[in-house]
């Protein structure tokens, strides 16, 4: 019985601190809103004859085409980077990993939002991506799925859906084709220093 009424206690405390706290949980809100991905045979599957990263790269563009973002090469994100809306505000650069990869190195002016904890930046990422016409958002690339997690909290908090685009390569293909990189990587072991 005493047992009992300490569990009821304490149950009545948490919900009571959570309801209370402005980090609080929102019971409402759903914390992981990707839609389900079809399970039919992806374009990697059905070309076999493919490279292990071109398949990766086939599969993570079906997965964010079929979840409704416009997914983005190599080609294109570098295209984007040396367009000058970059440093005026028009073209934002979100980079969707942890804090601690974030600072060892990101694509220059990126900004960092962790899907798992938005509420450390989402504000001031969110203000930069309301403005800018075109939003590239990446992670480590290939398989990697945070990238899809943070444009759907920008898009939640009201970006455009047609504003944002994913970086399928992600960060890993960046560095590992010798782009800049802030801070420049030691060694000249990948990234060649930013000139922003």
């Amino acid at each position: 019985m005493e047992m009992g009424l300490v569990l009821a206690a304490g149950i009545l405390f948490g919900c009571l601190a959570n309801a209370i706290s402005p980090l609080g949980l929102q019971w409402t809100r759903n914390y992981f809103p990707l839609p389900a991905v079809r399970d039919s045979p992806s374009p990697a599957a059905a070309a076999s004859s493919e490279s292990p990263a071109v398949s990766e790269e086939a599969e993570a563009i079906a997965r964010i085409t079929a979840r409704g973002y416009t997914a983005w090469t190599f080609d294109r994100a570098a295209e984007a980077f040396a367009d000058p809306g970059r440093l005026t505000g028009r073209v934002v650069w979100v980079d969707a990993r942890a804090e601690i990869p974030y600072r060892r190195g990101h694509i220059p002016g990126a900004r960092q939002l962790d899907p798992y904890r938005p509420e450390q930046n989402l504000l001031e990422v969110l203000a930069a991506c309301l403005q800018a016409d075109r939003v590239i958002v990446y992670c480590s690339g290939g398989r990697c799925e945070d990238a899809e997690l943070a444009a759907s909290l920008l898009e939640q908090a009201g970006v455009p859906r047609e504003r944002l685009v994913i970086y399928v390569g992600g960060f890993n293909e960046w560095l590992a084709r010798g782009q800049p990189v802030e801070p420049p990587q030691a060694g000249g072991s990948g990234g060649k220093e930013s000139g922003s």
